[in-house]
């Protein structure tokens, strides 16, 4: 294997794990604090609850495959799963931004720095990781 090759899989390895946190602490945030905090509210009408309870399911769902899908085919090179990443970073961390803009309302301000932190993370893995989303565009600038 060549001394490229390594650092290439090095730095897939390092992004892969930067989205399996990030999917973690997604997962965590709807187990421990949507469903606990929303979800069994009883001043909530149930319908409320029924979908708050709904969307924490899905949530963790949606991070148990994102981190599959970092750990497996991502670190493959698979391009496909960059993209994949890429939707999960965008309509799964950056989607607070519109839904508290709709809302008025969004997550409490001591969440405000993890999320920035989180959101940043995600932000780097995706440029780091970039030539396996984009293989043949960054090979033809290095020429």
């Amino acid at each position: 294997m060549s001394m490229a090759r390594e650092v290439d899989d090095r730095i897939l390895t390092i992004c892969a794990w930067i989205f399996v946190f990030i999917a973690a602490t997604f997962a965590a945030q709807g187990a421990l604090e949507g469903l606990p905090r929303h979800g069994t509210d009883s001043s909530w009408p149930d319908h409320a609850r029924f979908h708050v309870t709904f969307a924490a399911f899905v949530q963790i769902g949606y991070c148990m495959m994102t981190a599959t899908v970092a750990l497996v085919p991502f670190r493959r090179g698979e391009r496909w799963s960059w993209w994949a990443l890429f939707g999960f970073f965008v309509f799964g961390g950056l989607s607070l931004i519109p839904a508290a803009l709709l809302q008025g309302s969004g997550p409490q301000a001591h969440f405000a720095i993890p999320i920035a932190l989180t959101l940043a993370a995600g932000f780097t893995a995706l440029v780091l990781s970039r030539k396996v989303g984009f293989p043949n565009s960054l090979d033809n600038q290095s020429e």
